[in-house]
């Protein structure tokens, strides 16, 4: 690990003048990051790139007023990466065929923003989402190729790095890692550090099992503690139980899909079961504190929530009103909701996208995704597991609805590294 970061030290070097500047010179970020990008992209540092866009994001999920330079800088990255993919006709060519499976889902999304109530922040949320589906395949693509072994390593090191900052941070300034009591890391919020964490931990599952050879056991086990220990204090519910899914059925999936798919089922049948004695169960353990009871209790607001979004796909059933459209709806009547004991958005990625594109959007979003676990499932085993803690996360969660988070880019770097043969192809 020492190795590789003194190999690439100028590119982390970089990523730490980004945030000084970002905190201490914020109207210069505007001129120094884009300068480093130009160079990057002049040297055909793509993977740089790529990582790059992953650490705003992720700086701009935070809630801290020192790195609200991320948020608003973020939206000026991806256009600038898209001006880099325009500039080389060579990129056209080695585009992965993955964005045309969505193509039917963004002839929807851009339809309904004739009916938007928020037409510039849906048409830039639209296109974000269209960009980030087209330069995350394609860049990851040709990173791999240029260097796999660079590429497979940048990404698990730099997720390492996001990780034991924050458990450092811990000690250091505990007040910057926490929101109300628990650990939030270097994400916006707890629960953004129990996504962070099941999409970095499958992350770390598929590389490390057909590129072990590329880390240390030492290392290995070392960024396992570090996604153990940042889940556990997180205390994400959400975080603990969607990992748990996958690392379950990636064993049972090795065996057979079938049984996997059995055993999926019957956890679905068995969870209102679960639910409905929730209570009992986490006093019997003496884990109120830990699970905190209360907000179990209360269901965190989601069936407010959930019902409240059904409510208002009655209105809008086929065709939404654009992308942004959900998070306009529960803002507008955050008052009500919250007297209700709701607070946030949907809680489910999927009523999102069927408030914001209709039902035939959602329908073309799942087809596609359908379509690119279908593929991937060609190659591997380890695909289905995936689909079932994703499942479950964002079932009680928003960010698949949304493009410029940490979040969705993990999950194409995931399926990108899954539907590309040569990923499979030991080299040691």
């Amino acid at each position: 690990m020492i190795q590789f970061f003194r190999e690439n030290i100028f590119f982390f070097q970089s990523l730490i003048l980004w945030v000084f500047i970002g905190i201490f010179l914020k109207e210069l970020t505007y001129i120094i990051i884009p300068l480093f990008l130009f160079y990057f992209n002049k040297e055909e540092k793509y993977i740089e790139i790529l990582i790059g866009l992953l650490f705003i994001l992720t700086l701009s999920d935070s809630r801290q007023g020192e790195l609200a330079f991320a948020a608003e800088i973020k939206t000026f990255f991806i256009l600038l990466f898209f001006y880099f993919f325009l500039s080389d006709k060579s990129f056209f060519s080695k585009t992965p065929d993955f964005y045309k499976n969505f193509i039917p889902f963004f002839i929807v999304a851009f339809y309904c923003l004739f009916y938007s109530e928020t037409l510039l922040l849906a048409f830039q949320k639209t296109v974000s989402y269209l960009l980030l589906v087209i330069l995350v395949p394609t860049y990851l693509s040709i990173s791999f190729y240029q260097n796999k072994e660079k590429t497979l390593q940048m990404i698990i090191y730099f997720g390492a790095l996001i990780l034991f900052s924050g458990i450092l941070l811990r000690f250091i300034l505990p007040d910057f890692v926490y929101l109300q009591g628990r650990f939030s890391g270097i994400l916006g919020n707890p629960n953004g550090m129990g996504i962070f964490c099941l999409l970095y931990g499958i992350t770390f599952f598929i590389i490390t099992k057909y590129h072990s050879y590329l880390f240390s056991k030492k290392i290995r086990n070392f960024i396992k503690i570090l996604i153990f220990i940042s889940l556990i204090l997180s205390s994400s519910r959400g975080g603990i139980i969607s990992l748990s899914l996958f690392l379950f059925f990636s064993y049972f999936s090795k065996m057979s899909n079938f049984l996997s798919v059995i055993i999926f089922i019957l956890i679905l049948v068995s969870y209102q079961i679960i639910v409905s004695n929730a209570t009992e169960i986490v006093i019997y353990f003496a884990l109120e504190d830990y699970f905190r009871l209360e907000t179990l209790e209360a269901g965190a607001g989601r069936l407010v929530a959930f019902e409240f979004a059904w409510e208002n796909i009655q209105e809008n059933f086929y065709f939404g009103k654009g992308f942004s459209f959900s998070e306009f709806l529960f803002f507008e009547n955050r008052e009500a909701l919250s007297i209700l004991g709701h607070q946030g958005l949907t809680h489910n990625s999927y009523l999102s996208i069927w408030l914001d594109t209709g039902l035939i959007g959602l329908l073309f979003f799942l087809i596609a995704w359908g379509k690119i676990i279908a593929s991937a499932m060609k190659n591997t085993y380890i695909a289905l597991p995936i689909v079932f803690g994703v499942l479950f996360s964002t079932n009680i969660e928003t960010w698949l609805s949304a493009s410029l988070n940490p979040f969705t880019i993990q999950l194409l770097i995931i399926f990108t590294l899954l539907n590309e043969k040569y990923f499979f192809k030991n080299e040691k």
